[in-house]
């Protein structure tokens, strides 16, 4: 994979290793160890690498595990920072993105020189060849006296049948743009389906955090959505992974 790549982020396979995460390992086995690298994808999806604080339920909900759990990799180990409460981030996250957010914003700025000096070649050219359009200009004013008369009334025949093309069926109907529905409504419409509040509640966070989106295509019928979410609750098992992995200790950077 190219570092170049705007989803990869780079990390160190020994990163088990790091007595911080030993010490998560040895709490909350594999699957806090699990917990902590998905909390850093979720980050690294964010525009400034933070979190808020508030939608780790829905986080858990997303990965089928618990919210407690989850606060607990945030606050108890030492790999994350939390700023009033309110949000968290990682610092390693942040100092390992900055030389590809650097090269990045470099590939920008040097793109944006390119275009410019393609724009300004462009003028120059078009300057050059302003003579040699006047001319071939003033021939064509000469010979247009001589084009058939016919030729002209094909052409406006040809005009007035696009225009008549172009003009949109009598019937149709502009589609009528999606309007975000308030949480009780959503509570509602959850209660005619058999869902509960909580139902309700996540199914609107997760949509609401995701701009209410499915994939990248906007949501035409959060209704169909949500019949789809209750359909699909079953789906999902928690599962636990039990691996151990004994290598030798070395220093490591903050994760």
């Amino acid at each position: 994979m190219k570092r170049t790549n705007r989803n990869y982020f780079p990390h160190e396979y020994t990163a088990k290793d790091d007595p911080k995460c030993e010490r998560l390992i040895f709490k909350m086995g594999m699957e806090g160890y699990g917990i902590f690298w998905a909390l850093l994808e979720v980050l690294r999806a964010q525009p400034d690498y933070t979190y808020p604080l508030e939608n780790i339920p829905l986080v858990a909900y997303k990965y089928r595990t618990e919210s407690e759990k989850v606060r607990r990799v945030v606050f108890d180990f030492g790999l994350f920072n939390v700023v009033d409460d309110k949000i968290f981030f990682s610092n390693g996250l942040i100092r390992r993105m900055q030389p590809m957010d650097e090269e990045h914003k470099s590939r920008s700025e040097g793109g944006k020189k390119g275009m410019a000096n393609r724009w300004k070649n462009n003028s120059v050219i078009k300057s050059a060849n302003n003579t040699v359009d006047n001319s071939v200009s003033n021939t064509l004013n000469n010979n247009k006296n001589r084009i058939d008369k016919n030729r002209t009334d094909k052409k406006k025949l040809s005009i007035e049948s696009k225009e008549s093309t172009d003009k949109p069926c009598e019937g149709t109907t502009k589609r009528t743009a999606f309007v975000v529905p308030s949480l009780e409504i959503v509570k509602d419409y959850f209660s005619t389906i058999k869902g509960g509040d909580t139902d309700a509640e996540c199914f609107y966070d997760y949509f609401t955090a995701n701009g209410w989106r499915t994939g990248k295509n906007p949501i035409k019928d959060w209704k169909a959505a949500a019949r789809n979410w209750m359909r699909r609750k079953s789906e999902f098992s928690n599962t636990t992974q039990n691996q151990t992995n004994h290598e030798t200790k070395r220093i490591y950077q903050d994760l």
